[in-house]
């Protein structure tokens, strides 16, 4: 007799995996007692059955929504009968709507260790009329939600909760991982969450505030000007945007030749540097005073930027070879040129 039932319990076995992994939302939602001593092969009653079902809704629920087929079976639960045997029929029964919802938003990762088939009881036949066991139940609910494929620090269910990828540990792809853009209040499906027009990543990577529109990420520019030729007065450098000189992102002034720096310029941009000596005190460039190119232009500013020199020439635009500052200071135009 006592053959005759070890040998049923492990027919009844062979049908369901009864070693299960504890998931950790076992004992955050209270769904196994685990101060009392394990007996996975001991019968498991419809009362039991009943409530690590319910846990696992609340388990979902928390997390996307345990779904409308999960939650009419476990709404449809009563206090009736909890003491009865729970058959093998029972459990697929409960746990099927829960694996269909796991499957219809591609949590299969999550599923219990070494599970085989499309259902934790595989396909092999079995009596759905014998008794279940407890460690079977364990198991067949032993579905993991702090599971992070990815490794990006976000678990499997709270990327499904969030739109995420659990496949995917960058789901922006903006260089930062979903786990730690959620921890720092940053947006992971959006690569740039303060839409100045640089990436998170970026940001963070130059210093800059990913949450902050005002804060973009900078750099400095800096290199010497030259001037050698007669005319003095005010040199101004200007950072402009385009390679005629418009768009002017920053200007500064010299009062004689030697080193500047501009500080703080927006990075990853093309910039055109320029400058020239007003003369004549009247604040704009005239085409016949000092001016120049920085040897560098165009500058993509990936980085701090120095040695953009400038060197200021005197130009000679009739090709007389005598400088244009001096045919205008002596005979206020270039009509005697060559």
């Amino acid at each position: 007799m006592k053959l005759k039932i070890m040998v049923m319990a492990c027919l009844i076995a062979s049908a369901m995996n009864i070693e299960a992994q504890s998931p950790a939302w076992w004992s955050a939602r209270g769904a196994v007692d685990h101060n009392l001593a394990a007996n996975d092969y001991a019968p498991i009653n419809l009362g039991q059955l009943k409530w690590i079902a319910a846990k696992a809704s609340d388990e979902m629920n928390a997390y996307f929504g345990a779904g409308a087929n999960v939650m009419a079976v476990v709404n449809a639960f009563s206090s009736a009968n909890n003491y009865y045997p729970a058959t093998i029929g029972q459990v697929k029964y409960v746990a099927q709507r829960f694996y269909d919802r796991l499957y219809e938003l591609n949590l299969i990762n999550t599923f219990p260790s070494g599970m085989a088939g499309h259902y934790p009881w595989g396909n092999a036949p079995a009596n759905d009329y014998a008794p279940a066991l407890i460690g079977q139940v364990k198991y067949v609910f032993s579905f993991d939600s702090a599971k992070d494929t990815d490794g990006d620090g976000l678990s499997d269910w709270r990327e499904v909760a969030l739109g995420t990828n659990p496949y995917d540990p960058d789901s922006d792809n903006d260089g930062l991982l979903d786990g730690w853009e959620v921890a720092h209040g940053l947006n992971p499906l959006n690569p740039d969450t303060d839409g100045d027009g640089y990436s998170d990543g970026m940001e963070v990577q130059w210093g800059s505030d990913p949450l902050s529109a005002s804060s973009i990420p900078g750099a400095s520019i800096s290199g010497s000007l030259s001037y050698v030729g007669p005319q003095a007065g005010t040199i101004h450098v200007v950072l402009a945007a385009n390679a005629d000189g418009s768009g002017i992102i920053q200007s500064l002034t010299l009062s004689q030749p030697g080193a500047y720096t501009f500080n703080n310029v927006p990075a990853l941009r093309n910039y055109w540097l320029k400058a020239w000596r007003d003369s004549n005190g009247n604040s704009s460039k005239d085409f016949w005073e000092a001016q120049g190119d920085s040897v560098v232009n165009p500058v993509y500013l990936a980085g701090n930027v120095v040695n953009a020199n400038i060197t200021l020439a005197d130009p000679v635009a009739d090709g007389d070879t005598l400088p244009d500052w001096w045919e205008i200071m002596w005979f206020n135009t270039l009509a005697y040129g060559p």
